[in-house]
């Protein structure tokens, strides 16, 4: 029998929430949406110290900055994308655990708030206390561990078990 090519099954993986997956193929498609965001969020590293900036340091219309902010805008629709497909692949994941399908968004939703109050809580510290945004990431932690745990290291579930 044929052997899928590499497209199908990333189109698989990433872009259906049907049919279910083991540990391996779990750890895979997260390996590879983590190593996306990285090389992106490199990419921003060196980027951001140019985002921030007064009209007495630079003219109006800035080509330098139009670009920073062009780069802000594809690496926002990464993440979101990245978010979507990692959101698909635990559906998989859940579903060959027989665990309920809601709880794949978890870790997306934690990022997407804890992000947020990064950016939020220094813009209003006289009104959020960065406890907040340490709470956060405290309970983004927690989910971590947990959805690693869960989808990561638990063998699959059996149907031939009661």
């Amino acid at each position: 029998m044929d052997q899928p090519s590499t497209r199908a099954y990333l189109a698989f993986l990433f872009r259906s929430e049907s049919g279910r997956i083991a540990r391996k193929d779990w750890w895979l498609g997260t390996g590879l949406l983590a190593a996306i965001l990285v090389i992106f969020e490199l990419g921003w590293l060196q980027l951001a110290p140019y985002a921030n900036r007064g009209l007495d340091d630079r003219a109006l219309i800035d080509p330098g900055v139009l670009a920073v902010y062009c780069y802000a805008l594809v690496f926002a629709l990464a993440f979101l994308l990245c978010g979507i497909s990692f959101f698909l692949l635990s559906i998989k994941r859940l579903r060959d655990l027989g665990q309920p399908t809601a709880l794949a968004g978890l870790v997306p939703f934690a990022i997407f708030i804890a992000s947020a109050l990064h950016w939020l809580q220094p813009r209003v510290n006289e009104v959020m206390g960065r406890g907040w945004v340490w709470g956060m990431d405290a309970l983004l932690l927690m989910v971590l561990i947990w959805t690693c745990y869960e989808l990561g290291l638990k063998p699959a579930h059996s149907s031939s078990q009661s």
